[in-house]
């Protein structure tokens, strides 16, 4: 299996959400591995760009950092925008063939269906990747459904229900939605949009993930 994690904003706790799911289904028995195939805002690091995020998804499943991030950008900005500042070509089609290969190693050695791929956008849906490129182009380009990653606060219909609405005019496969509780905040919009955003979806909310908490069951 493989999954493209996609936030509907940056700092919806996307990078939070996956390193929860690798923990969890790790602890299941599952053989997990993960990329983050651009990452910008990266730290320099003896005298090389080193990318915290991907960094901490190495940490957990034994993988180079490399390996979970061939593109790493000092600026925090857009991903087209870091490799126009910084003169580095972003090249998909390297992309594509990296993740490719990095799955098909991982179930050449190990039964495909204990095995999980989890790939980590960067910023929301229509961040731009390169000149032509949105981020929410990379499930099609990728071949993988996307698990979308939502604020529980105030504003989150709108933004989950406007991301949603761009995945399905792309025929994009949604497996369901993860709302995260990312500032840990317990007024009206975090104690109702739950219940009020099912009212409008077609398809599940998975989890809600309150402040420093972990998934506790199999929602995949």
């Amino acid at each position: 299996m493989k999954y493209f994690i996609a936030g509907t904003d940056t700092g919806v706790g996307k990078t939070y959400v996956t390193l929860s799911l690798i923990k969890f289904y790790m602890s299941q028995g599952y053989v997990v591995k993960a990329i983050k195939p651009v990452e910008t805002g990266c730290i320099k690091k003896n005298g090389n760009l080193y990318p915290e995020d991907a960094g901490k998804f190495a940490e957990l499943t034994g993988q180079d950092v490399d390996e979970v991030c061939p593109y790493k950008f000092e600026i925090p900005v857009a991903p087209y925008v870091a490799s126009q500042l910084e003169n580095v070509h972003i090249d998909i089609d390297k992309i594509k063939n990296h993740v490719f290969t990095v799955y098909n190693k991982l179930i050449k050695e190990y039964p495909e269906e204990k095995t999980i791929l989890f790939i980590e956008g960067a910023g929301g849906l229509m961040v731009p990747v390169t000149k032509k490129i949105m981020m929410i182009d990379f499930p099609l380009i990728l071949e993988t459904p996307v698990i979308l990653v939502a604020r529980l606060s105030l504003g989150t219909i709108n933004h989950t229900l406007l991301s949603l609405e761009a995945l399905e005019k792309r025929n994009i496969n949604v497996r369901g939605v993860i709302l995260n509780n990312v500032q840990g905040l317990k007024t009206v919009a975090e104690l109702t949009n739950e219940q009020f955003l099912k009212k409008y979806l077609k398809l599940p909310i998975l989890s809600v993930l309150e402040k420093n908490d972990e998934f506790k069951r199999t929602i995949l």
